[in-house]
């Protein structure tokens, strides 16, 4: 990519070291496509990320990618981070900073008063923003003081934003973007334990807020007495200790129908091989997973929060906390034939349309 000096560039500063592009990285990549005519789409990643091979493969493509010490997105404010910045805005004529997974930060905040006041920024909300902690109003002013534009990844995310005190007129909901291609790359796998037919599948960490203790509590329920258990599929980047703990908690034991699956950038392939996909979550800015499974073929089943895309044809939807109910649902799903659930998923597109 061609550096053009008199063009208006954008700094992308994300606390993003996953080991996997996922779909975040996508979109990313779209709106540099979009906005490469107006300027060039500079990234800024945690140094933890330097070794990644999907950063190593969009280096070797001629990306503008930088680093920065992972403190710079703690609470601490260190002046060899803010002159990292400054030297990225200066060197690649910065215009405006956008940032992901950031919320306040006194970092930025100190650029923006101190060092350059010419820069607009805008940050993406990628869940809701609910302060908390003897800080929080210190925290709302930071937001306040440091960012002209704010995006919501939904509409009750953007509400949550409204709800501190951020001016309407500030705040624009723009729903997260699916690479559907993505998803039309799989590999044929099994992810149930031997012994077992079928198959839950969800993201696992964090724990609490993606409800594992509630789909736990369900498939316990469901499986008791079971010859053949379903086996619960949780996939996430790492943690696997803290999810287990959370379950021996929940039920007083990890129970042998669990199981654990790494990270994979084609995660196409944990869709088609679920019997179905639980999005329990208790809070989510937009969840696309239910959407990705959904365009899968798997069924879906998502709790009743407003960061769930509850309004996916055909999907099954309960009360969060009810895992009872979840237990009903999972029965319901597994006991009526593939022909029968196609016919049900085709009445609700009639009702939506």
């Amino acid at each position: 990519m061609n550096y053009a000096p008199n063009l208006k560039s954008v700094l992308q500063i994300m606390d993003y070291a996953a080991p996997y592009k996922g779909n975040f990285i996508s979109a990313i990549e779209c709106l540099e496509k979009h906005y490469q005519n107006a300027g060039n789409t500079v990234y800024l990643f945690p140094d933890k990320a330097m070794n990644l091979p999907w950063v190593k493969e969009m280096n070797y493509n001629g990306k503008r990618i930088y680093f920065i010490e992972t403190s710079f997105y703690s609470k601490k404010i260190k002046y060899s981070n803010l002159r990292t910045i400054d030297n990225i805005v200066k060197k690649e004529n910065i215009s405006i900073i956008h940032t992901h997974f950031v919320e306040y930060n006194y970092s930025l905040f100190f650029y923006k008063k101190f060092f350059s006041q010419n820069i607009r920024f805008v940050a993406n909300f990628h869940n809701h923003y609910i302060p908390s902690g003897r800080l929080y109003l210190l925290k709302n002013w930071v937001i306040k003081s440091t960012i002209d534009f704010y995006i919501g990844d939904s509409q009750s995310v953007s509400e949550s934003l409204i709800k501190i005190g951020i001016q309407s007129g500030k705040v624009k909901t723009i729903n997260n973007s699916i690479n559907f291609q993505r998803l039309n790359v799989s590999t044929e796998m099994v992810i149930t334990k031997a012994g077992s037919n079928y198959s839950v599948l969800m993201f696992g960490y964090p724990w609490f807020r993606k409800g594992v203790d509630v789909v736990a509590k369900a498939l316990f329920k469901f499986n008791m007495g079971k010859k053949s258990p379903v086996t619960l599929a949780l996939a996430q980047a790492g943690c696997f200790e803290a999810t287990s703990e959370a379950i021996v908690k929940t039920l007083g034991y990890l129970p042998d129908w669990v199981t654990f699956l790494g990270p994979r950038e084609d995660l196409a392939s944990y869709y088609n091989a679920a019997t179905i996909f639980i999005s329990a979550g208790r809070e989510e800015g937009l969840s696309y997973a239910p959407i990705e499974a959904a365009y899968c073929n798997c069924d879906v089943i998502c709790s009743d929060i407003p960061g769930n895309p509850l309004d996916i044809p055909g999907i099954s939807i309960y009360s969060i906390e009810d895992y009872s109910s979840l237990k009903n649902i999972i029965e319901f799903l597994l006991s009526i034939s593939r022909k029968e659930k196609i016919r049900v998923k085709k009445d609700s597109e009639g009702i939506c349309n």
